[in-house]
């Protein structure tokens, strides 16, 4: 869906992971009992989209990778990020970028934020917030006000969060991941109402 609205040659490197948040949620929103945990399955997000990024980075060297994540693939591409920024890995920095969407990590309003690092629950381990700049690595974050995700400012968020379509909204045609997915030169916070 988004991905239409890259530039004509632009390739899209797909990285799959659980996305669940188990026993509440599997990768299609289900209940289940044995889906992975939120944290194992942003771990396994990790490990996937940083593996992803490296062959990637050797198959094409001089290759542009701008890495996206939206909601829990946010914060495993927040992670990526901060990886390649750190230096942690073979892929330099001036070929990066990235664009994160509902980024749970985001600093100052990300529900990571707002509650202690190491604090967790359930499966649901908070990482603290993400840093504000990623030294070298432009980043740009989208965040829909009142997002609980990203915008964890005031407890009618987390009641917006439950009640209605506001965290899902990121993808729909015309909302503000279409609107974005393909600009260059974004670095900072970014805050919509769609």
């Amino acid at each position: 869906y988004a991905n239409q609205h890259l530039e004509e040659g632009a390739k899209v490197v797909p990285v799959c992971y659980p996305s669940s948040a188990g026993p509440w949620l599997n990768g299609k929103n289900q209940p289940d009992l044995t889906a992975p945990s939120y944290d194992s399955s942003v771990a396994q997000g990790y490990v996937n989209l940083l593996a992803a990024v490296e062959k990637t980075h050797r198959d094409d060297p001089t290759a542009r990778l701008t890495i996206v994540g939206y909601s829990q693939g946010a914060q495993a591409a927040d992670a990526v990020l901060e990886t390649i920024a750190s230096g942690g890995t073979d892929v330099p920095r001036e070929l990066v970028d990235g664009k994160l969407y509902a980024d749970p990590k985001q600093p100052d309003t990300g529900m990571w934020a707002k509650v202690p690092k190491g604090l967790g629950a359930f499966g649901f381990t908070s990482t603290g917030p993400g840093p504000r700049e990623f030294p070298g690595v432009p980043v740009a974050r989208f965040c829909i006000r009142g997002d609980l995700a990203c915008d964890a400012t005031t407890p009618v968020n987390a009641l917006d969060f439950f009640l209605t379509d506001k965290h899902a909204r990121y993808v729909l045609e015309g909302n503000v991941l279409s609107r974005t997915i393909a600009q260059d030169g974004l670095n900072g916070v970014y805050w919509s109402d769609n």
